[in-house]
């Protein structure tokens, strides 16, 4: 069984995962075309001996394909619930950033300009490869606006001062997180 649930989530074919599982499958199904043909005996006396045997050659590929979903289900079933146990472990702000992280977005860079920035304010942000839907998300409540001129604040995300061209003269010096990395507020 482990196995079965270490190789599921991998795509590889191993021989184990086949081994007993294996045998237990073709038991179960064979046990229910067993169990098809007899209500197909049962029901022939009261439908025709054609219609009972149609009846159940229909019902194989279903049970077949039953038979098969199901062994696939169960390993997949445990993996899931394994990475969400794994998953449940991080905390409410490691799971509300996760999503950054995984994006490759610099979400401390953002924490820290929320921790800055009063939540009432609108920023602008500028930058070439800004993760705008990202930073609006972990910005909230604060409303991000299309141009530098309407924004209480400008988060320079990968870029610099003079990238805002003539709307810099509407702002203090930039205070830097790292370098390319800063917020500067309205005059």
């Amino acid at each position: 069984m482990a196995a079965v649930a270490a190789s599921a989530g991998r795509g590889r074919w191993r021989a184990d995962r086949y081994g007993a599982r294996a045998m237990t499958l073709a038991l179960e199904i064979g046990g229910v075309l067993i169990g098809f043909l007899g209500v197909a005996a049962l029901l022939g006396t009261q439908l025709d001996r054609v219609t009972a045997i149609r009846l159940a050659a229909l019902m194989v590929p279903a049970v077949l394909a039953m038979s098969l979903a199901t062994a696939s289900l169960w390993p997949t079933w445990q993996l899931l619930i394994k990475e969400t146990g794994r998953d449940s472990k991080l905390s409410p702000d490691e799971a509300a950033l996760a999503g950054g992280t995984a994006a490759r977005v610099p979400v401390g860079f953002l924490s820290w300009a929320a921790g800055q920035i009063p939540s009432s304010s609108t920023f602008f942000l500028q930058g070439r490869r800004s993760p705008v839907l990202w930073a609006t998300y972990q910005l909230m409540p604060r409303r991000e606006v299309s141009t530098p001129g309407g924004a209480d604040w400008v988060i320079l995300y990968a870029s610099t001062v003079q990238a805002l061209g003539a709307a810099r003269a509407y702002f203090e010096p930039p205070t830097w997180f790292v370098p390319g990395f800063g917020i500067a507020r309205r005059r």
